[in-house]
């Protein structure tokens, strides 16, 4: 007996060396894997990207790092009941930041021509403290704005500028929590819980997390969810409503009600004053959430309600209030968009316009942007199909993942409600993933011999190789390799038109400083960073957008650019604008012969209608002649 018992500590005691010697490696590798990564920064040229976008730069050693960090995650993941909460946390920190953070560090300005739109509604409202609707739709969603610009203010910033690149990072971060609440509701299984945060990052490639009210006001649908689905759900003493027994005529349709209805067995307890408390944050949210953004409230309606619907969430009564309170602010709040607008956002389906805008009309441009096109539809693709069969196993396990379900497929219909200018179904993608990661990190988790042996159509085949580890862990790393591949490609494939470089904000900035007020800025296409400061007092236009019968660009027409911008001015001083990404994202979009634009420039020049007025490496400034006001 003693001997057996000094084996068996001997035994335990080797385990405890093993085990910490397991911990230190899996904190070792992601810190050498950042290491790696952050000494190759040093190495990529954002001015030689072509319209692959930063991955056509960045150094091989660089892209080693980014896959062998999904590789060091799924090791320390896959160590069963060994693993480390903190080890895993500390691999996703380090991979939000070099996944959302590198733009921050290799370019000169803040990405995205929106940014510096967004910019300049902070700055009118912390210039003038009002809001103009009459100038702009998004000053008829004022909250996020607002409150922005409260901020900058106490903090003493006259622009948002300065700490715009962190806005990924810091939403990456809020996400977190919302993220795991929910997912833990669903599972007691921390490494699926795990996965399905790790996946989220990995494929959250859509760019609506750069400083704007979407991506804050997702963070704020995250919370509203997780607190319907943790501490709201119908509790288990609760019948279903008696729909099943009319629906027993239409074959399956009583067991998918009674799927879709069935209540959730784990529950989270709370007491009366705390319920009353969440309800009290929740509309909250809700009412920060409908005065901040169009979109956000309709996907967050569209989720609540179709979870009070099908029984999954009690206070059915929480769905007529939150339809009271969008009806109130569009028919209140933003009275002035609606009243020119009420047309578009009422005027029914728009199946084909919708896939034509956000599916079709994307997939064009020249080859290597096409190529980034394609690849974005093939990833979401992708992950689409992995869900399915993640749910699909955890149905035929018997799993009550119905809540999940809805989540998933409900912001689907407002891609046929309303094509929202071809990026509909980048926010449907969007809102529907995190219940789509769930599903996906669940098939790895899930035994899909155990769910479908019984099964009369596969018991003839044998599926005995799905239970070894080496092809769960083979499979594991190689669909994050694949994620992370993609994500490369999705997240930044078109980073040569989106960034922006110092030379164009100064060539703005310093049109901003010298042209009259009401002065007219007629730009070469969409892009550049405008409007970044007194937003009220220019009119911007772009070629892009002018009467096309006149081809004003290709081929170039000078006489029609004059007579355009005479038009529209109207008498006020009207500046012609090229600038880099302007310029670059013409080439890669527009369906026209790649350098048209230099063309146009080489006729603006040698027409006499034009004044050069500025010129640095990125931008070329030229006064209309007839309003020129001299310059350098």
């Amino acid at each position: 007996m003693m001997k057996t018992g000094s084996i068996g500590m001997a035994r335990t005691g080797s385990s405890v060396p093993n085990s910490k010697m397991m911990d230190s490696i899996c904190l070792l590798l992601p810190l050498i894997f950042f290491v790696l990564w952050f000494f190759s920064l040093g190495s990529i040229n954002v001015g030689q990207m072509n319209d692959l976008g930063l991955v056509s730069v960045m150094p091989p050693t660089m892209i080693a790092a980014f896959l062998l960090m999904t590789v060091s995650f799924c090791l320390t993941l896959q160590r069963s009941s060994r693993y480390k909460v903190p080890l895993l946390l500390f691999h996703i920190a380090l991979m939000i930041f070099m996944l959302y953070g590198i733009t921050m560090l290799v370019e000169q300005m803040p990405r995205f021509d929106i940014v510096y739109r967004h910019t300049g509604y902070t700055e009118f409202i912390q210039r003038t403290g009002t809001t103009n609707p009459n100038l702009d739709a998004y000053f008829s969603w004022p909250i996020f704005f607002s409150l922005a610009a409260f901020l900058n203010t106490s903090a003493g910033f006259s622009s948002i500028l300065p700490y715009a690149d962190w806005a990924p990072i810091a939403f990456a971060i809020l996400y977190f929590a919302p993220l795991h609440m929910i997912f833990s509701a669903f599972t007691r299984d921390k490494r699926i819980i795990w996965l399905a945060l790790w996946f989220f990052y990995l494929t959250n490639w859509i760019w609506q997390d750069y400083f704007s009210p979407q991506g804050f006001n997702f963070f704020l649908y995250l919370m509203m969810i997780a607190i319907l689905v943790r501490w709201f759900k119908m509790p288990v003493d609760v019948p279903a409503r008696p729909l099943a027994a009319r629906l027993r005529r239409i074959p399956f349709a009583t067991p998918f009600y009674n799927w879709l209805t069935a209540a959730d067995t784990q529950q989270t307890p709370a007491s009366p004053a705390l319920r009353l408390l969440l309800l009290i944050c929740f509309l909250l949210i809700f009412a920060f959430d409908v005065t901040s953004h169009q979109l956000t409230p309709m996907f967050t309606l569209l989720s609540v309600g179709g979870l009070i619907v099908c029984h999954r969430v009690r206070l059915w009564w929480l769905l007529i209030v939150m339809i009271l309170m969008e009806v109130f602010w569009l028919f209140v709040g933003a009275s002035t968009f609606m009243s020119g607008h009420m047309s578009m956002v009422f005027s029914g389906l728009h199946l084909f316009s919708s896939f034509n805008n956000n599916v079709s009309g994307r997939v064009a441009g020249n080859a290597d942007h096409t190529f980034v096109a394609k690849l974005r539809v093939y990833m979401s693709v992708l992950i689409w199909g992995l869900a399915f069969v993640g749910a699909l196993i955890r149905l035929l396990q018997k799993k009550l993942d119905a809540s999940l379900a809805i989540l998933a497929v409900m912001p689907f219909p407002l891609f046929i409600a309303q094509p929202y200018g071809g990026e509909m179904m980048l926010r449907s993608y969007m809102f529907s993933l995190p219940a789509m990661v769930f599903f996906v990190a669940a098939l790895f988790y899930s035994s899909p011999v155990a769910a479908v042996q019984n099964l009369p159509i596969v018991k003839r085949f044998s599926l005995s190789f799905l239970r070894r580890p080496a092809w769960h862990s083979v499979a594991l790393v190689a669909v994050n390799i694949i994620l992370i591949a993609g994500f490369l490609f999705t997240r930044y494939g078109n980073e040569n038109e989106d960034y922006i470089t110092y030379s164009e904000f100064a060539g703005v900035n310093y049109l901003y400083s010298i042209a009259p007020g009401n002065s007219l800025f007629m730009t070469c296409w969409i892009g550049g960073p405008w409007q970044f400061k007194d937003y009220e007092k220019y009119t911007l236009d772009d070629l892009g957008t002018v009467d096309t019968t006149q081809k004003v660009i290709y081929p170039a027409n000078v006489p029609g650019i004059v007579k355009v911008m005479r038009l529209k001015s109207s008498g006020a001083n009207a500046y012609l604008i090229f600038t880099r990404s302007e310029v670059t994202r013409f080439d890669a979009t527009s369906g026209l012969p790649a350098g048209s634009m230099l063309t146009l420039e080489h006729a603006v020049t040698a027409s006499g209608d034009f004044t050069l007025i500025y010129k640095n490496s990125d931008v070329q400034i030229y006064a209309l002649a007839s309003s020129a006001q001299g310059g350098q």
